[in-house]
């Protein structure tokens, strides 16, 4: 009888243990520096950022693609896509999306 409490306390504590150490942490939707000339965003977030900028270059040194909007949910067509590694020149954005 003792054996078998025993072999249940261990089980009970396997699968706490289990339960603590595979629960997910946030991560983030791209590893890398996203230059929004003067600004940059490292490991920038998963979705929809408001961004306010008028001529400027974007540079993508993120493993993410990138695509930025004239509208502040980023909701209309994208005005330009900048893949990783890209860089380019972007008229008028009001927000940015980070794709994974």
């Amino acid at each position: 009888m003792r054996i078998r409490w025993i072999q249940n306390g261990a089980a009970v504590v396997a699968a706490a243990a289990t339960v603590l150490f595979a629960v997910p942490t946030p991560a983030h939707a791209a590893v890398g520096t996203l230059y929004i000339h003067p600004h940059s965003f490292i490991d920038p977030p998963k979705g929809c950022q408001k961004w306010y900028e008028e001529d400027t270059v974007v540079t993508n040194h993120t493993d993410a693609t990138v695509s930025f909007y004239t509208d502040v949910e980023c909701f209309t067509n994208a005005v330009k896509i900048v893949h990783p590694g890209g860089q380019e020149g972007v008229k008028s954005m009001q927000s940015f999306l980070v794709w994974r």
